[in-house]
C-alpha cells in the first residue's frame, strides 16, 4: 500500500474504516497483567424501569477486553440489576459524589453515561462530574443517548464542560449520537444543512472537542483535528433496540484499556458491524456482546500473522494454521454460511464440519468431487 508518510505529506484525512486504521492500537493483554491493569470500565444505570440499556453496555465493555466492569446503579435499581448480573460488578451510586469517590478508590479508567439513564438536570450533573474526573485523572468518557439529549437546550454548556482546562492529561471523550440526537445537539448541522455527513461530523467534533460517531448505515467517525473515517462494514439488522448501547459499551471497554479516542471509536464501530454481519437476520442486541470475542480473536490473529511475516519472532502454531485457513477461504465461499473453514481436501470430499447444518454441496470455486462409481 501507500506509505503513511506519503499520505501525511499530501494531507489525506478521510479513510474507509478498516482494521488497518486501528489494529496496531488494539489492546493486547500482557502475560503478567491483572484485571485492573487491563482497565476498569464503569457504566451508569438508570432507574428500576430502565436498566437494560446500561447492562448491555456493561457486558459489551467486558467483552471488549476491560479487566473489570462496574455497573453504577441508584439504590432503587440495585435489586433489579443484581438479578441479572454475574461477571459485572454492581455498586450503589445515587449522586455524582458517590461516583467520584468510587472512581478514585477503584481506579476507574473509563465511564459511559447515557444508556437508559434519563434526561434532565440529574444527568447533566453526572456529566459535569465525569468531565471533571476526565481533566483531573485522565478518565475516558463516552456520552450516548440521554447524556446528549440532556444538553439539547444548552449544548454550549456541554462543550465548555468537555473542553475545560488541563488538556495535557485529559482523557478521551467520544460522543455517539444518531441523527436525531445529533440534530438536537447541533441544530445548525442537521441533514438539511446542505453539508455532507462527513463534513457535519467533522464540524461537530471540532466544536465539541471530542470524537464524534455519527451513527447510521454509513457511520462516520470524526476527530477534532479533522481526521475522519466512513464505516461500510455493518449489517442492516443492527437497526434494532439496544444496538447503540452495545456500541457505547464497546468504545468504553477499549478506552478503559488505554486506546486513543478516535481509534477506539473506529475499532468499536467496525467490530460492532462485523458482529452484526456474523449474526445476520434475527439478531437482537443481547446477541451482540457474545459475538465480540470471535471478532476480536480474528483481528488479533491477523496482527500476529502480519508481525510474523514482517520478521518478528512469533512463530506460534496458531499463525501457521491461520495461514492455511486464509488460503482456503480465498477460493471457497458459502453464501448461506460464510467462508468454509475446513481444509481444501475435506471440502472436496464433502466432509466439511458445517455440512451437517447446510445442504451438502461443494464450494462453488472448487472442482466437484468425483464419484468413484463413474467411469
Amino acid at each position: 500500500g501507500i506509505p503513511r508518510r506519503v499520505l501525511a505529506g499530501i494531507g489525506v484525512d478521510l479513510f474507509e474504516n478498516a482494521p488497518c486504521l486501528w489494529r496496531k492500537a488494539l489492546p493486547v493483554a500482557d502475560p503478567l497483567s491483572h484485571k485492573y491493569s487491563r482497565g476498569h470500565a464503569g457504566v451508569l444505570s438508570g432507574g428500576p424501569a430502565a436498566t437494560g440499556a446500561a447492562r448491555l453496555a456493561a457486558m459489551a465493555a467486558a467483552r471488549a477486553g476491560a479487566g473489570a466492569v462496574t455497573l453504577l446503579s441508584p439504590a432503587s435499581a440495585l435489586q433489579v440489576n443484581a438479578a441479572h448480573l454475574t461477571a459485572i460488578m454492581l455498586q450503589r451510586a445515587d449522586d455524582p459524589d458517590h461516583v467520584a469517590a468510587f472512581a478514585g478508590e477503584r481506579k476507574l479508567s473509563a465511564l459511559a453515561i447515557g444508556p437508559g439513564f434519563g434526561v434532565g438536570e440529574k444527568c447533566r450533573a453526572f456529566v459535569a462530574m465525569a468531565a471533571g474526573l476526565r481533566r483531573e485523572r485522565g478518565l475516558g468518557l463516552v456520552l450516548d443517548a440521554d447524556a446528549l439529549t440532556s444538553f439539547e437546550d444548552a449544548p454550549d454548556t456541554l462543550f465548555a464542560c468537555l473542553r475545560g482546562d488541563g488538556a495535557g492529561k485529559a482523557g478521551s471523550v467520544v460522543l455517539t449520537p444518531h441523527e436525531g440526537e445529533f440534530t438536537r445537539l447541533f441544530p445548525d448541522l442537521g441533514m438539511d444543512s446542505g453539508a455532507s455527513k462527513v463534513e457535519r461530523a467533522r464540524q461537530a467534533a471540532a466544536r465539541a472537542g471530542a470524537t464524534v460517531v455519527l451513527k447510521g448505515a454509513d457511520s462516520v467517525i470524526a476527530a477534532p483535528d479533522g481526521l475522519a473515517a466512513i464505516n461500510a462494514h455493518a449489517s442492516r439488522y443492527l437497526a434494532t433496540a439496544g444496538s447503540g448501547d452495545v456500541l457505547a459499551g464497546l468504545i468504553t471497554g477499549l478506552l478503559a484499556q488505554g486506546m486513543p479516542g478516535f481509534e477506539a471509536a473506529a475499532a468499536a464501530v467496525w467490530l460492532h458491524g462485523d458482529a452484526g454481519l456474523r449474526l445476520g437476520a434475527g439478531l437482537v442486541a443481547e446477541d451482540l456482546p457474545a459475538a465480540i470475542p470471535a471478532v476480536l480473536a480474528g483481528q488479533r490473529l491477523r496482527h500476529v500473522w502480519s508481525s510474523a511475516v514482517s520478521g518478528r519472532r512469533d512463530k506460534t502454531p496458531t499463525v501457521r494454521h491461520r495461514s492455511r485457513a486464509r488460503s482456503h477461504r480465498r477460493h471457497s465461499w458459502r453464501p448461506d454460511r460464510g467462508p468454509c473453514r475446513a481444509t481444501p481436501a475435506a471440502c472436496r470430499a464433502r466432509r466439511c464440519r458445517r455440512s451437517a447444518a447446510v445442504p451438502k454441496a461443494a464450494c462453488p470455486r472448487l472442482p466437484a468431487a468425483r464419484d468413484p462409481r463413474e467411469n
